[in-house]
């Protein structure tokens, strides 16, 4: 299931095969990739960055899309898996709760299929609005909201229920949708940090971090703080090869780069591994860790 759900359901439309994993590793999916020659390699961000680094110890050319969906896709990841492979990059967007999706088009340019999930498909509607439910403007951004024609009546319990309000799914991500009608996801809403009254997307940050050569993967999260309510935290697996970088020169790498001072990180956690819940980064473990 997860961002594999699309391919599921499609592949016996297409007369295609289906490789399940019941765990994913990089390992174990690398050698399915190289031994059954799969076309099309469905994954989270989080997942196919631990592919990029073991890449060359297989046979990928038989990969015509690397299918991301689940979180927001670091364009710098497409660009490694463009760079490395012979397979293009589909960035996706999707929820079976208001059952509806968006796309790229697979001709699209690099622009359109990494920093956005493409237009809305199959009848789906979207919108983004501000905290009153008001739609915002273009290239403003605000909650995603959705609807589509094979929508859920509703939830058993009252859990999930205020999610549903005058007939559209309110998602929990943020977004912004360019002139051409192309949604940007941004981060989630519950993991915008607020430091001293500002608010920071994570997602931002973890962009920039993913272009420095000593960082391999990112995760930057909120970490308590009695002053400021949160500081901000990233933690950060070493790039191979590559010396773990300190902050300092991690924080001026970051301001070159046009960040705003207030939010470059703190602190830093250096890890041997991203700890993964399902198939994403597992940001509550990652909190843990950062309190220690």
């Amino acid at each position: 299931t997860g961002p594999a759900r699309v391919g599921w359901l499609a592949a016996p439309i297409a007369g295609s095969c289906v490789i399940a994993m019941p765990r994913f590793g990089t390992t174990g999916a690398l050698n399915l990739i190289d031994e059954m020659g799969a076309t099309i390699v469905c994954g989270t961000p989080a997942q196919l960055a631990m592919l990029v680094p073991k890449l060359d110890l297989v046979d990928t050319s038989s990969v015509r899309i690397w299918y991301a969906v689940g979180s927001v896709m670091p364009p710098t990841l497409g660009h490694d898996l463009e760079s490395l492979t012979k397979g293009i990059v589909v960035s996706n967007y999707g929820g079976s709760d208001f059952g509806g999706w968006a796309a790229p088009d697979i001709d699209a340019p690099q622009s359109v299929r990494h920093r956005t999930v493409g237009r809305p498909q199959g009848g789906t509607e979207f919108r983004i609005v501000d905290d009153q439910g008001k739609d915002v403007p273009s290239g403003q951004v605000g909650e995603l909201i959705g609807r589509g024609p094979c929508s859920v009546s509703g939830f058993l319990g009252e859990e999930g229920r205020q999610a549903w309000r005058n007939g559209w799914f309110h998602t929990g991500d943020l977004a912004s949708m360019d002139d051409d009608g192309n949604l940007v996801i941004v981060g989630r809403l519950k993991e915008v940090i607020v430091r001293g009254g500002d608010k920071v997307s994570p997602v931002e940050i973890e962009a920039l971090l993913r272009t420095h050569s000593s960082v391999a993967q990112v995760a930057v999260i909120g970490v308590p703080d009695s002053v400021l309510g949160e500081r901000i935290c990233a933690c950060i697996v070493v790039a191979p090869g590559q010396d773990p970088p300190n902050l300092e020169s991690l924080r001026r790498y970051l301001e070159d780069q046009g960040l705003a001072h207030y939010k470059t990180p703190e602190r830093i956690v250096v890890l041997g591994s991203m700890p993964i819940v399902g198939d994403k980064i597992d940001r509550r473990a990652l909190a843990v860790i950062a309190s220690v």
